[in-house]
This record gives C-alpha cells, sequence and structure tokens, in this order.
C-alpha cells in the first residue's frame, strides 16, 4: 500500500506585486492605474484564498468564478499591455522583468482558473451540453499556456530564478492538466457505457461488460501518462500525493476490466484489489468494500453472452459510502479534500459504486466459472502495466501588436519573426 505524506499545494494563489517597487515612480499615470487595479485583484485572491474560500479549486456549477476569474486576467493583461508598451520590449532591469513576470504568470494563473471550471462543468453536465464545455477548457489551457510561452520568448535570460522557475512548472502543470481533462473525458465516456440512459446510475442490464471494458486499456495507458507526469513534476498546483495515488487506483482498476474482458479473472480480482489499496489511502476503506452489493444475489449466464442481471443504483452507493465515511472519524486527513473537484466527483458518482459492482461480478463469475487462482503478487500484477500515453498539449501563440499583447491568429513562423 502507497503511505501518504500530505503534500502542500504551492499555487493555490498567484504571486503578489511587489509594493515598494521603486519602478512605479517612473510610471505614468495611467500606468500607475493600471498597476494598481492589477495589485488589488491579486491582493483580494490572496486575501480569499486565506479566508480557506478556495476561488482557485472550489469550482461550483453556476460560472460565476468563471465570469470573475477572466475579468481578472483582462485586467492583468490590460497593465502588461501598458507595461510591454512603456518599456518597449526592453526589460533591461530587475525590477521591470519581475513586474512583467509576476503579471503575465498571473494570467496564466487565472485562465487556468477558467479551465479547471469548465472540467468541472463538463463532467457534471448532460451530454448534450458536455461538448462545448470539454471544449472551452481546452481552449483556455492553450491560452494560458501560449500566454507564458510567449512570456519565456520576450524574456529569454530571467535574472530571477525563482520565478523562472515558477513559470516553468506552470507550463508543466499546464500539460498535466490537459491530460487530466483527457482522463475524465476518458471515465465520462466509460460511464455512460455502464449507465442507464440518463447516465445517473450504473446499469449493466441491457450492457455487455467485456463490451464496455474494450476501451479500458487505451484509457489505463492515459492514466499511466498522467501518473509518470506527476512523478517527473513532483510537485505543484494539482500535484500530490492524493493526486498520484488516485492515478495509481484507477489504473488497476481500468486494467482489471481489462484483464475481466481477456477472461482472467484471477488477475483481475487480484488488480481490483490493488486498486482498492491505493483508493483507500484517499478515502475509508469501508466505502469501498462494504456495499448494498454484498449480500446481493446475482445470477450471471456464461461468461461468452453475459449480461447482468442486477443493477448497482448510485443513490444506494452514495448513501452507503457517505454513511460509512462519516462513521469513519479517524480517517487521515480527509485527503480526498485535496483533489481537483472533478476528481473528487468521480470517486462519488462513480468509482465508488463501480468498484462495488466488479468486486461482486468477478468473485461470482470466478467462483462459478473459471476458477482461477488469484493473483495478489503487486511484482506480478506490475507486469500487465502498460507504457503510457501523454497527449501533448500545443498553446495558442500570442504576440505585440499594435501595443497590444493578443492571440496571433496567423502563420507560426511569422510570430517568432514579431516578437521583437
Amino acid at each position: 500500500m502507497i503511505s501518504i505524506i500530505k503534500s502542500k499545494k504551492i499555487y493555490d494563489i498567484p504571486i503578489p506585486f511587489d509594493d515598494n517597487s521603486v519602478i512605479v515612480t517612473s510610471f505614468p499615470s495611467d500606468l500607475r492605474y493600471l498597476r494598481q487595479n492589477a495589485v488589488n485583484i491579486v491582493k483580494k485572491t490572496i486575501a480569499a484564498t486565506n479566508k480557506n474560500i478556495n476561488l482557485s479549486l472550489n469550482i461550483s456549477n453556476k460560472g460565476s468564478h468563471k465570469i470573475a476569474d477572466l475579468s481578472k486576467a483582462d485586467i492583468l493583461l490590460e497593465y502588461a499591455n501598458g507595461l510591454t508598451f512603456f518599456t518597449k520590449n526592453h526589460f533591461a532591469s530587475l525590477e521591470l522583468q519581475n513586474e512583467i513576470i509576476t503579471c503575465l504568470i498571473n494570467v496564466g494563473f487565472f485562465y487556468q482558473n477558467v479551465a479547471l471550471d469548465m472540467l468541472q462543468n463538463a463532467y457534471g453536465s448532460s451530454l448534450n451540453d458536455s461538448d462545448n464545455l470539454w471544449t472551452t477548457s481546452g481552449t483556455y489551457l492553450k491560452k494560458g499556456l501560449g500566454i507564458l510561452e510567449y512570456l519565456k520568448s520576450v524574456i529569454p535570460n530571467f535574472i530571477d530564478i525563482d520565478l523562472f522557475k515558477r513559470l516553468s512548472e506552470m507550463i508543466e502543470e499546464y500539460k498535466l492538466i490537459q491530460q487530466l481533462g483527457i482522463l475524465l473525458l476518458s471515465l465520462t465516456k466509460l460511464k455512460r457505457s455502464l449507465s442507464n440512459g440518463s447516465g445517473d446510475q450504473l446499469n449493466l442490464q441491457t450492457k455487455d461488460l467485456k463490451e464496455a471494458s474494450s476501451t479500458c486499456l487505451f484509457y489505463s495507458k492515459i492514466s499511466v501518462g498522467c501518473l509518470e507526469t506527476c512523478i517527473q513534476l513532483g510537485k505543484g498546483r494539482v500535484i500530490n500525493n492524493t493526486l498520484k495515488d488516485y492515478l495509481q487506483g484507477l489504473i488497476y482498476l481500468l486494467l482489471s476490466m481489462d484483464q475481466f474482458r481477456n477472461e482472467q479473472c484471477g488477475v483481475a480480482i487480484g488488480m481490483l484489489e490493488q486498486s482498492i489499496n491505493s483508493f483507500s489511502n484517499i478515502i475509508p476503506r469501508s466505502a469501498l468494500t462494504s456495499t448494498v452489493l454484498s449480500t446481493s444475489k446475482i445470477k450471471l449466464k456464461p461468461i461468452n453472452r453475459m449480461k447482468s442481471s442486477f443493477k448497482s443504483t448510485l443513490l444506494k452507493a452514495r448513501q452507503t459510502s457517505k454513511s460509512t465515511t462519516r462513521n469513519d472519524t479517524h480517517h487521515a486527513n480527509n485527503n480526498n479534500n485535496n483533489l481537483l473537484p472533478a476528481l473528487n466527483d468521480t470517486l462519488e458518482n462513480f468509482i465508488i459504486p463501480l468498484i462495488s459492482l466488479l468486486d461482486y461480478v468477478y468473485h461470482h463469475t470466478n467462483d462459478k466459472l473459471f476458477f482461477q487462482p488469484v493473483i495478489t503478487s503487486e511484482f506480478e500484477l506490475k507486469k500487465f502495466l502498460p507504457k503510457g500515453k501523454s497527449p501533448q498539449l500545443e498553446s495558442l501563440p500570442w504576440w505585440f501588436n499594435n501595443g497590444k499583447i493578443e492571440e496571433y491568429r496567423g502563420n507560426m513562423r511569422s510570430v517568432q519573426e514579431s516578437l521583437f
């Protein structure tokens, strides 16, 4: 079992501007006004976060955070425009360089908020509404990554090493969030393939589990890719041990379904147990193993034409998991609160009831049909892990055009020629 060491998220707030910066004395009045607006929104965001109002990761369905974050990004961009025009792209002094770096990194910060907001809304939305939300989230990830890459091109030689390190880590974490977005979309598709028409409860009465599991190997490769990125980066805004446990559990869960599809029940049961081990570092193990399915009596047809004659409703699974969670007062640190809200939602309304369902199906099928020994060795199970798949995020390019930093919609080569 993976041990949990609670990690501190280091990018939950934007970078504060230097209140005592001497460069302000050289600014004209209009640029001072733009700077004050930028300073104020950053201070208010930090103050709200310090009051335990987690604006960066507490995503609601109302979209109010999206509007606020877009407004903040616009205010910061307006200041960046004025600052860039004032200096004519020559950031020779440490103070001027740090000012533009702080400003544009914060633009990327708020674009990232919008992208996370859209991911949350997309996962929780209906089939008809979700396509546009997935696309919108991807667009803001590309916009945010583009503004950070533009910053690196404008200031190729950073004086402040800490700011350069933060910028570089944010760029890599943008790519991770894109991977997590693809993973969320994959889980949404899998959930729909295992659910009834409304998509609010798991129901295999009319679904062939083997058919629904046909994409699980591919989804597991995406999960492995996400985990590899997390390990490579080590720390960040959304990266912590809880996320790594989540991904480890998801990898084994998806692979167990693929093994069951290939009629390898002994391996599937062992992988499901490894999945439970990882997820139990996030939520109480009792929420994963004590369910309404534990005492159900179910008849299964032969595996080559198996159709489950039972259904696991989301309502019952939720009630059971929430009850066991409340009763387990000694569970360490409420680690599920460290996950992105969208990932946390997948635990509550999909992964927990799915584990309950599969645990019964695997054991029942093996006991009645295959009689295979259960593979319990983690060393043996790791041999089945596939290579990770990590799609690359292509940014939307930005440039400074007629006194304004804006997205470039022409040829990429001419962008590079026009940066200076």
